[in-house]
């Protein structure tokens, strides 16, 4: 295709190539000069595709154990109300809801004094000691490290076992699964140790046991509460009808704790880091333009007897600003590109280090580009409408 050339000046091919060689004699001198464009487009694509990409990871992970846990508790408390208010039919209509996984009742026990009878220290670890139901502690979700979890045999016959923490068991000694240990004088038998529980943080530092068991040897209860795991994306149902599940007469005097919408969280997540890397970027990319743009005021003296000579032999005032203009637009071209390519490759490395999966969108790096571009174009107005104003003849003097 021919480009078209203005009388006496130079077409748009001569143009691009002239600043591309302006731009490739010295290398080093054109990214130190973009290095603002460079930076603001490497964060730009950075920032959006890191969120992206965490935000992919961190979804699974949030869905399963916090967007996926409902609570129920007495939210004011009164006499005789703390072990009463949970009934077996309440808890029997609340896994009857729509999105209902598993479902049952906590009771905690504060500041227990758990001893093993061959532990080093003098002292009894005093625990935090979780009564558990057959349908808690499916919903609770321990991970077991040795031995196994109780079941709803345990519960309904109310055995005297106990499940330790991986750091209570440290602490007291047991390092063999069937030890006996003295839990606020009950004597009760180790089935097992865990080290994590997705929907009951406390636990981790402490112990666990039949509720039934618990109920029946000790009067000290501290708090109940109702747990409930719901299938991905119906706990905001399931919080909304809980209340009168469990009390269909009173639900007001029942506190409902429900996590938000993982999807809604995660877009103001989103959101809100765009809007500060858009921020960031425009910042950095203002600092790129004010770089160029001195870089080009600059150099301007050392190319007055260049200007002078093209001038002299015909170039109009126009070529000139297209030629300042094209230099410094190819600057911001080469940063966009630059930058643009750093951040896709901070991105991907991130990734590989944490085994993730990349996701960055193509529209990301093309608007850096363009950003880049358009920050090269800003620059260039005042130099190249400076070079405009330099007389041939005065230029050749010098």
């Amino acid at each position: 295709m021919r480009v078209p050339r203005s009388a006496k000046g130079l077409g748009l091919r001569d143009l691009t190539r002239e600043a591309w060689l302006s731009t490739y004699i010295a290398p080093a001198r054109s990214l130190l000069t973009s290095v603002g464009v460079v930076l603001g487009c490497l964060s730009f694509v950075a920032a959006l595709g890191l969120t992206g990409t965490i935000g992919q990871q961190v979804s699974s992970s949030f869905d399963i154990r916090r967007a996926t846990t409902v609570t129920a508790e007495l939210d004011r408390i009164e006499t005789g109300d703390q072990s009463q208010w949970i009934t077996t039919d309440g808890l029997k209509r609340t896994l009857q809801l729509g999105g209902t996984a598993s479902g049952g009742r906590v009771d905690t026990y504060s500041g227990i004094p758990v001893k093993h009878p061959f532990s080093p220290e003098p002292e009894s670890l005093r625990l935090s000691l979780f009564g558990l139901d057959a349908g808690s502690l499916q919903a609770v979700g321990l991970r077991m490290i040795a031995g196994r979890s109780f079941d709803a045999g345990h519960v309904a016959r109310a055995d005297r076992v106990v499940l330790l923490s991986a750091n209570a068991a440290r602490q007291i000694g047991v390092q063999t699964i069937g030890a006996s240990v003295d839990v606020g004088g009950l004597t009760m038998t180790v089935a097992g140790i865990y080290d994590d529980a997705d929907r009951l943080a406390d636990a981790v530092g402490g112990a666990v046991a039949p509720q039934s068991t618990l109920a029946r040897y000790r009067t000290d209860l501290n708090s109940t509460k109702v747990i409930v795991e719901t299938n991905p994306g119906a706990a905001e149902h399931v919080g909304g009808q809980l209340a009168l599940a469990l009390s269909p007469g009173t639900p007001d005097r029942i506190k409902i704790v429900a996590p938000p919408d993982p999807k809604t969280l995660r877009q103001e997540v989103s959101s809100n880091v765009t809007s500060m890397a858009l921020l960031v970027s425009s910042l950095t990319l203002f600092i790129g333009c004010i770089s160029i743009g001195n870089a080009s005021m600059a150099a301007m003296s050392a190319r007055i007897p260049e200007f002078g000579l093209r001038r002299a032999m015909g170039a109009r005032r126009i070529d000139i600003f297209r030629q300042v203009l094209m230099e410094t637009t190819m600057l911001g071209i080469v940063g966009g590109v630059v930058g643009s390519s750093l951040g896709s490759g901070l991105v991907l490395v991130i990734s590989l280090i944490n085994r993730w999966v990349p996701v960055l969108d193509v529209q990301i790096l093309i608007y850096a580009m363009l950003g880049g571009t358009a920050s090269g174009v800003v620059a260039g107005l005042w130099p190249a409408l400076r070079a405009t104003r330099i007389s041939p003849v005065q230029a050749l003097v010098r």
